[in-house]
């Protein structure tokens, strides 16, 4: 009505500045509406990064749990491993076979064949070597490492740790065996998986072709070494590659108590030192059983490197596993028990600070001292003409009979007893001391209680 008034009134002016004040009210219009789109494009830009970032971060997480998932199967698991090795420069190879079984409370066993053909070992040439480990959980438990070298008849030794490090590192080397498989690289680290290793690093992914396989990588600078992997979607991202590289002095040793220092390379009498190792696990083949998709091939190569350029000492392990037990009854089996060894086997304890004693020898299924046999029987012998003697006298004591009880009783080595020879021996000594001066000293006393006569006649 209005705009209709001042069109009727004919007034030019009139006119003109009610078009001015209708033109900046649409201006208002529009740039307020303006200020709302560009308001609702920023936060929308906003919304969409920050979603963008979470779900990446999301992506991290369980791509970091589904790897760590396909290294579960071998926490309880039976399997047999065979092992075949060459170095590259000399052409030399190791193999080795077996069965190895793990429960997933530290309880570890390995029973191994080795073939050993490279010269620098201890016994070299065509012999074969059986090592027989298995592990006990907790501190209060044994470690014990059982290897028989050389010929069948060959008499082994018997390591047992009681330090809870060192049975671990036993423990964990051993596990070399097969384990690059199910992500253990014990030139790595000793404790630690790869994912283990890499859910504790800033990790990166990434999309690659490898060999027609569309793969997803995860890679991430850890303290123990570079590590790389190519994981396959369609297969739950199990890795079907890895590659880790080690650096001297950036990167710690797989015990983590100090830097990575590889051997040097000797050559025209001079050590060269190596710049890096790369470890790389290659051409894995898996096998779905149940909800895990096992690695039961792949072939890992070590390949240092070093100052001058060159490459040498590059080492190739054809690793393949076969029947795998997830759900085995290892007390069907009878696993996780020391059977087989030969009496007389050496043994070695290893206390808690590291230190090994050697006078024990493994006899009758148990760790008894080693104890000169001859001179056991001859205080044996020499216990029972003294006793002999007292029974003469009829004077024997009750002490006497104590004395012989506890001697049998250090003879017999109560199962599961950890005696010193020395102290046995001096416990039989004692026994004879207090067995021989009250006879005598009774022989004595009876002597001179006698009339002259009947000395004379005794004399």
């Amino acid at each position: 009505m209005r705009i209709a008034s001042i069109l009727a009134t004919g007034n030019p002016k009139a006119v003109r500045n009610h078009k001015i004040l209708l033109g900046s009210q649409n201006a208002r219009t529009s740039s307020l509406a303006c200020g709302r789109w560009t308001a609702l494009v920023f936060f929308s830009f906003l919304i969409a990064v920050f979603s963008t970032k979470n779900c990446f971060g999301n992506e991290k997480a369980e791509i970091l749990d589904m790897l760590k998932e396909h290294s579960h199967w071998a926490e309880h698991v039976s399997f047999r491993v065979h092992c075949d090795s060459i170095r590259a420069t000399t052409g030399n190879r190791n193999t080795s076979e077996g069965v190895v079984r793990l429960d997933g409370e530290m309880h570890f066993q390995q029973i191994m064949k080795r073939k050993i053909i490279e010269p620098g070992w201890e016994f070299s040439g065509q012999q074969i070597s059986e090592q027989y480990v298995y592990g006990m959980p907790g501190n209060t438990k044994s470690f014990v490492e059982y290897v028989a070298n050389g010929k069948e008849a060959k008499t082994g030794y018997i390591h047992i740790f009681k330090n809870g490090k060192e049975k671990r590192n036993i423990w964990s080397s051993y596990k070399e065996v097969g384990a690059p498989l199910y992500l253990r690289l014990d030139q790595v680290s000793l404790f630690e998986s790869l994912p283990e290793l890499l859910s504790k690093a800033d990790i990166t992914l990434s999309n690659e072709d490898m060999r027609g396989i569309n793969c997803v990588t995860v890679s991430g600078e850890t303290p123990y070494g570079n590590i790389k992997m190519w994981l396959s979607p369609k297969a739950g991202y199990a890795p079907l590659r890895y590659v880790v590289k080690k650096i001297p002095g950036k990167h710690l040793a797989p015990d983590g108590g100090g830097q990575f220092i590889p051997g040097a390379l000797k050559e025209d009498g001079e050590n060269i030192p190596a710049t890096c190792v790369t470890y790389i696990m290659d051409d894995i083949q898996l096998e779905k059983t149940g909800k895990y998709y096992i690695p039961i091939k792949g072939k890992l190569t070590s390949t240092p490197e070093f100052a001058n350029g060159k490459i040498s000492h590059v080492l190739q392990t054809d690793i393949e596993l076969s029947d795998i037990d997830l759900n085995p009854d290892f007390e069907a089996m009878g696993a996780f028990k020391l059977e087989g060894v030969p009496d007389e086997t050496l043994v070695t304890l290893f206390d808690k600070e590291g230190q090994g004693i050697s006078d024990f020898v493994y006899r009758d299924g148990q760790v008894v001292p080693r104890i000169n046999q001859k001179a056991l029987a001859a205080i044996e012998d020499t216990v029972r003409v003294a006793k002999g003697q007292a029974l003469e006298t009829g004077k024997q004591s009750t002490l006497h009979l104590e004395v012989r009880e506890k001697s049998a009783q250090a003879l017999s080595l109560e199962k599961g007893g950890f005696f010193w020879g020395k102290i046995i021996l001096s416990i039989l000594l004692l026994g004879v001391l207090i067995v021989l001066v009250p006879g005598g000293y009774f022989l004595l006393r009876k002597r001179e209680r006698m009339p002259k006569e009947q000395q004379g006649e005794v004399s």
